[in-house]
C-alpha cells in the first residue's frame, strides 16, 4: 500500500503527540507505547526519509538489528536505542544473537546525543548505558538508556576498577546502594560485543534468571591506558538505571 508522504508525516506527528506522553507513565496498557513509537518511526524513514519522531533510525544494515534512537520523554539528555523488530527485554533470547550485538555499539554511539543536549564534550568515563530487569521497567520492549553516569558511581568506578578483570567477579564497592557483578571489556567502541550474551554465558547469576538481570555498561580507560569498558550486573530489586544521573549534575 502505497500511502502520500504527507500522510505519513501526519501519523508520524499523531503518533508523538499521542503515544509519547504515555511512555512518561508506568503500569496498564501503555507498555506498549515505545514499540508503537519506534514502529512509526520505521515507517516514515522506509516510506518517506524522515525519522520523525525519533532522533535517527537506521535500516538495512546486513546483519545488524534495525533500531531506532528516540529522545526519552520525561528528561532533556537521556536517549533510548530499541530495536525495531519486537524484543521484549534483556530475557529475549533473540538478544543472544550476532545480529543484536550491533545494539550495544549503536547505544554507545548515540552518547552524541547527550553531550549535543547538555552542549559540551562527553568523556567516555561520563557516559553509562543502561537496561533494567522485567520487574523493574516500565515498556516491555528492549530499549537501553543512554545518559550521564551519576557522579558517585563514577568516583566508585574509578577507585574499584583496577581490581576487575575480564572474567565475572563482584565489584568491590556498592554502586547506588547495591552490589553488582562486574567484568571488563577492551574495546573502544563496543562494536562486536554482546553484552546479553556475556551476561547469559558467563556469569554465575545469568543462566536461568536473565528476567531478573539488570544491566550498565560504562566507558572507561583500562589500567594499560587503553579505552574499555565495565560491565556491571544486579540480579535484585535496584535498577542499572539508577546508576545514571538524569540531570547530568557532575557534567
Amino acid at each position: 500500500m502505497n500511502l502520500p508522504g504527507a500522510y505519513l508525516r501526519c501519523l508520524a506527528c499523531l503518533v508523538g503527540l499521542l503515544v509519547l506522553p504515555g511512555m512518561a507513565r508506568s503500569g496498564g496498557f501503555e507498555r506498549d507505547a515505545l514499540k508503537h513509537v519506534v514502529s512509526a518511526c520505521a515507517l516514515t524513514k522506509r516510506t518517506v526519509g524522515v525519522s520523525f519522531p525519533c532522533l535517527d533510525v537506521k535500516t538495512g544494515k546486513p546483519g545488524a538489528e534495525d533500531y531506532a534512537v528516540i529522545r526519552a520523554p520525561q528528561f532533556r539528555t537521556e536517549v533510548l536505542v530499541v530495536p525495531v523488530d519486537a524484543i521484549a527485554g534483556i530475557e529475549d533470547p533473540a538478544l543472544l544473537t550476532t545480529s543484536s550485538a550491533h545494539l550495544w555499539e549503536a547505544a554507545w554511539a548515540a552518547r552524541h546525543f547527550v553531550a549535543d543536549a547538555l552542549g559540551r564534550d562527553l568523556p567516555r568515563n561520563a557516559v553509562g548505558l543502561a537496561v533494567n530487569s522485567v520487574a523493574a521497567r516500565s515498556q516491555d520492549q528492549f530499549h537501553i538508556h543512554v545518559d550521564c553516569l551519576d557522579g558517585a558511581v563514577q568516583r566508585a568506578v574509578i577507585a574499584g576498577k583496577a581490581r576487575i578483570g575480564d572474567t565475572w567477579r563482584r565489584f568491590p564497592l556498592p554502586l547506588g546502594g547495591a552490589g553488582y557483578w562486574a567484568r571488563s571489556i577492551a574495546s573502544a567502541d563496543l562494536k562486536g560485543v554482546n553484552v546479553a550474551a556475556l551476561l547469559f554465558k558467563g556469569l554465575p547469576a545469568g543462566r536461568g534468571t536473565m528476567d531478573r538481570m539488570s544491566v550498565a555498561v560504562v566507558g572507561m580507560t583500562m589500567r594499560d591506558g587503553r579505552d574499555g569498558f565495565l560491565l556491571l550486573a544486579h540480579d535484585g530489586s535496584r535498577t542499572a538505571e539508577a546508576l545514571l544521573d538524569h540531570s547530568c549534575r557532575a557534567f
